[in-house]
């Protein structure tokens, strides 16, 4: 059938193209959209799980450092007892005794008058004291390990604290 425009059945066959280009790239950007989603979340999680590594470090260095002050201040023999499944550290400072606690997968410091709370620190996996004795010298040694976390984590933030008792006290 012949028609007066010869390009009439052009017109619709380019018309049908734009509109078959029109749905490719609105469906390539939405594939585009939902990966760059799909990115930015696990990125946010990422940077959540490293900011919570790292106050979790600090913590522990900080409580690492505290432990240590208190151990190079005692002023008599330094106590170890285990109950229950967790350990009792007990260290004497004057008339006070300085305490720390591990159970229920927590660490505690008990100071001061009246044996008060001055810190604690939750999501502890395992934490283990012992004395660490080398020839005339009296330590002590603090392994603390952190939980790691999220399942997909590979490592378990552990820490390995050394104190040596004040000078003059026999091991």
């Amino acid at each position: 059938m012949m028609t007066d425009r010869p390009d009439a059945g052009c017109r619709r066959w380019f018309r049908g193209m734009t509109l078959v280009e029109c749905l490719v790239y609105i469906s390539s950007l939405a594939v585009v959209t939902g990966l760059a989603f799909g990115v930015f979340y696990r990125a946010m999680d990422f940077w959540r799980d490293m900011r919570r590594f790292g106050d979790q470090t600090i913590r522990a260095l900080q409580c690492g450092e505290r432990w240590r002050a208190d151990v190079r201040a005692a002023t008599g023999p330094i106590e170890l007892e285990r109950k229950d499944g967790g350990q009792i550290l007990r260290v004497p400072q004057g008339s006070e005794s300085v305490v720390y606690v591990f159970s229920d997968r927590q660490v505690a410091r008990w100071g001061g008058g009246g044996l008060k709370r001055s810190w604690q620190m939750d999501g502890v996996q395992e934490s283990r004291w012992m004395a660490d004795r080398r020839n005339q010298v009296a330590a002590w040694r603090w392994e603390l390990v952190l939980e790691p976390g999220r399942q997909r984590s590979r490592r378990t933030p552990s820490f390995t604290f050394l104190a040596v008792e004040p000078a003059g006290r026999q091991p």
